[in-house]
């Protein structure tokens, strides 16, 4: 009340005054909030990337020679060695028993690094017998090795036996038949090279 009496008896001028610094006291009021007042900092809680478990890796499979886990150099050297035979045995018996006419037994030609001189000649007129056997009409056959077993094997000279699948097409239809092959190989400049073949 006593406020509000003066405030009637002030003369426009006190009025104004009065007026303009009640204005300029809730500014810095404003002011004062907005920009000195200090908030407590947010404790954030530190970024930890999250490590990927690593994946479950399988061991590399121990070779095995005749059965049993190889341990030794020598018994490194020995399984590498069967390996390499196995390899070029199969190889050999999947391009000697697939061809076609249609390409021209070029199947044989392919053979060339694969074999021994004697038995490249021998191959040169199979090839030969074989077209004119099957004549024009014929389509092909696809040999494909499912298991290979080595016979007997020496330093120079090992057999093995190959079981396959043939698929003879000709013009009249295909058929599926299964046969083993013997193959005989020799150790040529540290390469086996196939010195005969026999169908069982």
């Amino acid at each position: 009340m006593i406020l509000n009496s003066l405030f009637f008896t002030m003369s426009f001028r006190a009025k104004m005054i009065f007026v303009a610094l009640g204005i300029v006291a809730l500014i810095a009021a404003i002011l004062w909030v907005l920009f000195f007042r200090t908030k407590a900092p947010v404790a954030e809680a530190p970024v930890v990337p999250q490590a990927t478990p690593p994946a479950p890796s399988t061991p590399p499979a121990t070779p095995k020679l005749n059965g049993v886990p190889v341990t030794t150099p020598a018994q490194m050297n020995q399984y590498k060695n069967q390996e390499s035979l196995k390899v070029a045995a199969k190889n050999f018996v999947e391009r000697f028993g697939s061809y076609s006419v249609a390409v021209n037994f070029v199947n044989f030609d392919e053979l060339r690094e694969a074999v021994t001189d004697t038995t490249w000649d021998w191959l040169k007129s199979y090839r030969l017998d074989l077209a004119k056997k099957n004549g024009p009409d014929f389509v092909g056959v696809t040999t494909r090795v499912l298991s290979l077993k080595i016979i007997s094997q020496s330093d120079k000279q090992a057999s093995v036996l190959a079981s396959t699948q043939r698929e003879e097409t000709r013009v009249s239809g295909s058929a599926v038949t299964y046969k083993e092959m013997l193959v005989k190989m020799v150790l040529v400049n540290k390469q086996w090279l196939v010195d005969g073949a026999y169908w069982q």
